[in-house]
């Protein structure tokens, strides 16, 4: 998030600085430049069998301590 509010600043500032004939065409689009533009995909649901692989190793890191 906070390099999206760094570039978010950055192009204002870009823009608010233009030289007055620039025009609002020749500026980059600012969904170009930001990170999290792309939503995360959701996580497709487990089956009981990768639960209990989870739950296995998981338990056979703990044991290890």
């Amino acid at each position: 998030m906070e390099h999206d509010e760094l570039i978010n600043a950055a192009w204002v500032n870009a823009r608010l600085a233009a030289y007055a004939p620039a025009k609002a065409r020749d500026f980059v689009k600012i969904e170009k430049l930001l990170v999290s533009r792309e939503e995360p995909k959701p996580a497709l649901p487990q089956t009981w069998q990768e639960q209990f692989a989870i739950a296995q190793q998981w338990t056979a890191a703990l044991a290890k301590r």
